[in-house]
């Protein structure tokens, strides 16, 4: 049989009640000092669909997540959560996961930052770094050609294709 909670109107005191749903009375009365109370709904039937155990609601770990953007219901769920889509706990990964991931990444931007400077330098050095002001097309187009056979050949650019693809 379910416990029905029921609050005295002018007290806020809580009075317990144990019946079938059929019997539950909608008001009762203090028999000592006539004080009605009403009954009260339980904050673990709000929620229960999902929750993963009755105890869950009892203990009201229910809270709104920023980072997930979403509303978790305790532990057990934030876990189910976190596997859905699939996303790992910092405590979980290896040792110096995120210092090593945050080296390569730097290691990775400092090559891209010197390919980046030595093509700027091969334009300083064919004259391809500022708009056209005196001469012909002709040689620009010839400058840029030797540019593009200088800083990436076919047989470079080719060779690297084949290990990317």
């Amino acid at each position: 049989m379910p416990i029905y909670e029921f609050r005295g109107r002018e007290t806020g005191r809580i009075f317990e009640w144990i019946g079938s749903h059929k019997e539950r009375p909608t008001k009762l009365y203090d028999p000592d000092t006539g004080e009605e109370f009403v009954l009260k709904l339980s904050a673990p039937n709000l929620q229960k669909s999902n929750l993963s155990s009755w105890q869950e609601g009892l203990s009201h770990q229910t809270y709104y997540d920023r980072n997930l953007k979403q509303t978790i219901y305790g532990e057990a769920h934030k876990e189910r959560v976190l596997k859905a889509r699939g996303l790992v706990r910092e405590r979980d990964l290896p040792k110096n996961w995120v210092i090593d991931k945050m080296e390569a990444q730097q290691k990775a931007q400092a090559k891209a930052d010197a390919e980046s400077d030595h093509f700027f330098k091969k334009m300083v050095e064919y004259n391809l770094d500022k708009p056209e002001k005196d001469g012909s097309a002709n040689e620009r187009i010839k400058a840029t050609e030797a540019f593009w056979s200088d800083v990436a050949p076919a047989k470079k650019v080719l060779k690297e294709a084949k290990q990317d693809g």
